[in-house]
């Protein structure tokens, strides 16, 4: 962060410096420094410079009011937007752009002033600068700049496809996704069926951005039009799902993110949601994306995004729980902790490796990968597959609990509490089911929801009293809220009531169910009215005051004799009495203690209204002045209104006059055009009569020239004829010689047929001892195959039985030779006992 620092310091005096004096130097020492920021931002992308640092706004405004001036040269007006472009990746920083600092409307501004050619490099910037910094934002047409972007868009969509065309409709979908007035505008331009028309054309293109676009600005603008309606209905509406899902598969991370974006707003709609009910490969493509969640290369937030809108729709999250079962194998709670993405691992262990990661290094993936794990958890309990969660109960309350006690450790506070709140939710999701709560208790150590609880107590604004500019605390509020939620289910264990009873009685929690009642969350509000409707068990005395009583109660007893057992009965009653008696003091001395910081806390609450209703006096006073002044204003507006009514007025008389004279004319040149077009009919009617009469004569000559060609054809086929006629007898006499020679051959056919038959015999005869003999060829070769393999199987026998004769040989020596050793043994055994018997 210090070359950040040192970066922005560097940028700010090269732009002092160029503002004094724009000459070539400053404009060199000025690129030199944004360069190296650039270096810098797409190096490390995930440690952008937040907000809260203060040459980063500074620096932003210098950027803004840079490209609002006329003569900033082109070159460094491209790095300077490349920055900006840099910066809006972060969607915080995004927000601000568009919303707080104006760069939108700056671009819109700037726009116009270029020359729109996509050689352009600074036109082309611009356009893609104007694509991100609107992205997943909201404008509307009052903004005087929307409308004309808009005619711009449509504008270059009209035109032949360039490298604008995919900025342009970038923009377009942007523009009119979250804006109701953008889509009503769009449909009512004039130009609105021919852009619709265009953007159907852009359906078929192969990028998938350009399809993704098209279909977006489609379904937003136009998805209720007769002509366009056809794509996004009956059969039409399977194909466009059977498009997405495999652009969402396999499509670039850049691509997909669109991809997602589109496909999570258009099942919004109540016919694409019931289309995606009914759609066959539903449950194909849905264990395909659970099984991307192992990929490392994918964008894992926007798979998730999708999994939680299916999951938001009546009927699909059913789906998507049962895919997420069937998929995931039950495996050990070491495998599924050590696995990461990467490798073969079920989406159980996947989404389970996402929820541990930190917030710091993969920005929202840990949130939605616990907000998927609650859905998944209340789907499964709720179809009553308990059991196939028990396998899995352990490693999510280890990431619970890491996620409880991690918090502290995390720079980014607003994503560290949300993390911790997005846990607290699944373990509530995990205590709703009564059979898990055991395990939870086991699971989940006590410190691990005092500890949270404790840090809100003691740094949270809206407890100390402080401004509440800080942005994570109502993260922290949540925090405390959902943790005592927790505690409520768990409060089975001892330890864990004792420490409920203890935050309990804590009057620092006083604000936090404050702005928990107040709140426009309907969870918090009834976080907070459990929390108060929660019955307090009494606490405990002090043991130290017990030891002292009973000290004393053991020093009387030993001090006084008593004899009758009477009074010792009534000593042991009164000292019990006395017991209960300094317990009940004790809990009404830290009730009355409790209530005392309260009434502090109500009074420091009561000074701080005063001070406001102070403060709201003073502002209606400087309202009420301001209120007399605009009165004023008001009346010299009237006088003004009623002199330009009356210039009004006699414009209109003046306008109604030239319109009459405009619609005297007007009827002249219409009956002048129906003379001009009468005659133009005539005209063209007499040039065709004219045509065809011409057309009509050379029929004739040659229907003439048609006739006299057929006569002089007649009389050759009648001297034809004749000769044919004299052929005809000439055959005849011919023909009877050839019948006499045919019955000739007949009779020597039949001598040969009969012959053939004798010849044919004996060939099916050769055939079949041919086939015998092939057939026992083929026997004998199966044979001979079958001889070898089984020598060689009894090769293998011989030398496997020679390596255990060998064996078995080395062995039977070592038996020998043991065997040798034990005779020697017994021997001098025998000989030791022939001694020992002749000593006897």
């Amino acid at each position: 962060m210090e070359a950040y620092t040192s970066c922005m310091r560097n940028i700010l005096q090269s732009f002092t410096q160029y503002d004094s004096n724009p000459c070539d130097t400053n404009v060199i020492t000025l690129t030199h420094h944004l360069e190296a920021f650039l270096k810098l931002a797409t190096r490390s992308k995930s440690h952008l410079p937040s907000l809260k640092h203060p040459l980063l706004p500074q620096c932003i405004a210098c950027f803004i009011e840079s490209l609002n001036k006329s003569k900033f040269p082109s070159s460094l007006a491209v790095r300077v937007m490349d920055i900006l472009k840099q910066l809006s990746s972060n969607p915080v920083i995004r927000d601000e752009l568009h919303s707080r600092l104006g760069l939108t409307a700056c671009l819109a501004f700037y726009l116009p002033t270029l020359t729109a050619s996509a050689t352009d490099p600074t036109f082309l910037m611009c356009l893609q600068l104007l694509h991100k910094v609107t992205y997943n934002c909201r404008v509307s047409t009052q903004d005087g700049y929307v409308e004309d972007l808009l005619v711009f868009a449509v504008r270059q969509l009209r035109l032949k496809e360039s490298e604008l065309t995919l900025p342009c409709l970038g923009l377009l979908d942007n523009l009119s996704r979250h804006s109701y007035s953008v889509q009503l505008h769009l449909k009512n331009m004039p130009d609105g069926s021919k852009l619709a028309k265009s953007l159907i054309l852009y359906t078929s293109h192969n990028d998938p951005r350009m399809v993704t676009f098209s279909l977006a600005v489609l379904s937003s603008v136009w998805l209720h039009d007769p002509k366009v309606e056809k794509i996004f209905g009956g059969r039409n509406m399977n194909s466009v799902l059977q498009l997405l899902f495999p652009m969402v598969l396999t499509c670039s991370v850049s691509s997909a993110k669109y991809v997602v974006d589109f496909f999570c707003h258009f099942i919004r709609q109540n016919k694409v949601s019931n289309a995606l009910l009914i759609f066959p490969e539903l449950n194909r493509n849905l264990g395909k994306l659970l099984k991307k969640l192992s990929q490392p290369d994918a964008d894992i937030s926007k798979i998730f995004e999708l999994l939680l809108s299916f999951c938001s729709v009546n009927g699909l999250r059913c789906s998507v729980c049962n895919s997420f079962a069937d998929s995931s194998s039950p495996e050990s709670d070491q495998e599924m902790m050590s696995v990461g993405p990467g490798d073969e691992t079920s989406p159980f262990t996947a989404v389970l490796h996402w929820a541990s990661q930190s917030v710091e290094t993969h920005d929202s993936a840990p949130l939605l990968a616990l907000d998927f794990l609650s859905q998944m958890i209340e789907e499964l309990c709720d179809g009553g597959l308990q059991p196939s969660i028990e396998s899995r109960l352990l490693p999510l309350m280890s990431v619970i609990t890491e996620t409880l006690e991690g918090a502290k450790s995390t720079t980014d506070l607003s994503a560290g509490y949300a993390k911790v709140v997005k846990a607290l939710r699944l373990a509530l999701a995990i205590c709703a089911e009564p059979t898990f709560v055991s395990t939870a208790v086991r699971s989940i150590p006590v410190s691990s929801c005092v500890e949270p609880i404790e840090n809100q107590l003691q740094h949270n604004p809206a407890v100390l009293g402080e401004s509440t500019s800080e942005d994570w605390w109502e993260d922290g509020v949540d925090v405390v809220l959902f943790a005592l939620d927790l505690m409520f289910q768990l409060r089975s264990s001892p330890q864990m009531d004792e420490a409920l009873c203890k935050i309990l009685a804590d009057p620092r929690l006083v604000p936090f169910l404050s702005v928990g009642m107040t709140s426009d969350c309907r969870e918090r509000v009834h976080a907070s009215i459990d929390a108060l409707a929660q019955p307090i068990a009494p606490l405990k005395s002090d043991p130290t005051l017990d030891s002292s009583v009973e000290s004393l109660i053991s020093q009387l007893q030993d001090s006084l004799v008593i004899q009758d057992v009477k009074n010792s009965d009534l000593f042991s009653i009164y000292e019990h009495r006395l017991q209960t008696l300094q317990t009940r003091m004790n809990h009404m001395q830290d009730l009355l203690d409790a209530s005392t910081a309260r009434m502090s806390q109500a009074e420091k609450l009561a000074t701080h209204y005063r001070c406001t209703v102070t403060h709201l006096e003073s502002d209606c006073k400087k309202l009420r002045t301001l209120v007399q002044n605009k009165d004023k204003e008001h009346d010299g507006c009237k006088e003004k209104y009623a002199q330009l009514t009356l210039e009004k007025e006699s414009v209109q008389n003046e306008v109604k006059v030239i319109l009459e004279e405009n619609r005297k004319l007007q009827k002249i040149a219409d009956e002048y055009q129906l003379i001009v077009e009468e005659h133009a009919d005539l005209r063209l009617k007499l040039e065709n009569s004219t045509r065809s009469i011409a057309s009509l004569h050379q029929e004739n000559s040659s229907l003439v020239e048609k006739h006299e060609l057929f006569q002089r054809h007649n009389d050759a086929l009648k001297t034809q004829l004749d000769s044919r006629i004299q052929q005809i007898g000439d055959l005849e006499v011919s023909n009877n010689k050839l019948k006499r020679d045919l019955e000739q051959k007949t009779s020597k056919e039949r001598d040969l047929t009969k012959s053939l038959n004798r010849s044919t015999d004996q060939l099916k005869k050769v055939s079949k001892e041919r086939d015998d003999f092939e057939i026992a060829i083929g026997d004998f070769r199966q044979d001979l195959a079958n001889m070898e393999e089984a020598n060689k199987k009894l090769i293998q026998q011989v030398q496997s039985l020679k390596v255990l004769c060998s064996q078995r040989e080395t062995e039977i020596r070592d038996l020998k030779q043991e065997i040798e050793k034990h005779n020697k043994i017994a021997a001098m055994i025998h000989n030791l006992s022939n001694l020992k018997d002749a000593h006897k």
